[in-house]
């Protein structure tokens, strides 16, 4: 799911390194439900009426979080949750016609019996919420997110989103539908140097992935290489800080941090 961020560049840095200690970089923290797990969402429609909607988090769900601490008592405090990366085939029974994901996450004390800090996954990349989008950063007075996206989910799709602001059934923040346009579960993931292969059953389309064999569940594979070129918009609210990466030969970026309290 697809978060409309407008920045008006003012100027363009292409830097060899960005130091992701002196910025507020994208950290995640990774957990797996122990069970189902009951959360608060919201949904929101394009006049802003608000709807909030209980949504089932089921067991060995992987979800991502920003913040949170863990007490003596073994009571998450205040931990956030990024609905937003998750797949749409989590999302799917509490979406309606019309309505969007709001984008403020759900917030609330769980307990570590409901769910167990993890590794990132070999699938998530690094410093990125999931979400990639096609093309070259833009340099000046544009949305950087109307371009088609590919996202990698928090609990292991890979999913393909056009983009179509013009679409009555499209967030008109984002300009992408709910629903992706293909999308298919991450069935093994390999690392090799500053490369990723993911593996599926079924072919996503939009992704340029490779049809390697005829049966099984690593009938397509995706390569996702990091370029090591980042990018620096600076923009009246701060500077963002972009990564390129080069998927099934094709260029895209995704936004690694920004100068943001």
């Amino acid at each position: 799911m697809a978060v409309s961020l407008l920045l008006i560049p003012t100027t363009v840095t292409h830097a060899n390194t960005i130091n992701l200690k002196a910025i507020n970089a994208n950290v995640h923290r990774y957990y797996r439900t122990n069970r189902a797990v009951k959360i608060k969402v919201g949904l929101v429609n394009k006049n802003k009426h608000y709807l909030s909607r209980t949504l089932i988090l089921p067991p060995n769900t992987i979800i991502s979080s920003n913040s949170g601490t863990t007490d003596s008592k073994g009571r998450m405090n205040q931990m956030d949750i990024n609905i937003r990366y998750l797949s749409y085939a989590v999302v799917k029974p509490i979406l309606k016609n019309g309505y969007y994901l709001a984008n403020q996450d759900p917030e609330g004390n769980f307990s570590t019996k409901q769910f167990t800090r993890i590794k990132r996954p070999a699938y998530r990349l690094a410093y990125s919420d999931g979400d990639l989008y096609a093309g070259k950063v833009p340099a000046a007075n544009s949305n950087f997110y109307e371009t088609n996206q590919i996202l990698i989910t928090t609990d292991g799709y890979l999913e393909f989103y056009r983009y179509n602001p013009t679409s009555s059934l499209t967030n008109p923040t984002s300009g992408f539908l709910n629903q992706p346009t293909s999308a298919a579960k991450i069935t093994a993931t390999k690392v090799k140097g500053n490369s990723r292969y993911l593996y599926t059953r079924t072919k996503v389309s939009g992704t340029n992935a490779t049809h390697i064999k005829k049966s099984g569940n690593y009938r397509y594979r995706l390569r996702i290489t990091n370029l090591h070129k980042p990018q620096t918009r600076n923009s009246e609210n701060g500077a963002g800080y972009w990564s390129y990466y080069s998927i099934g030969g094709k260029l895209f970026y995704t936004l690694i941090g920004n100068d943001d309290d």
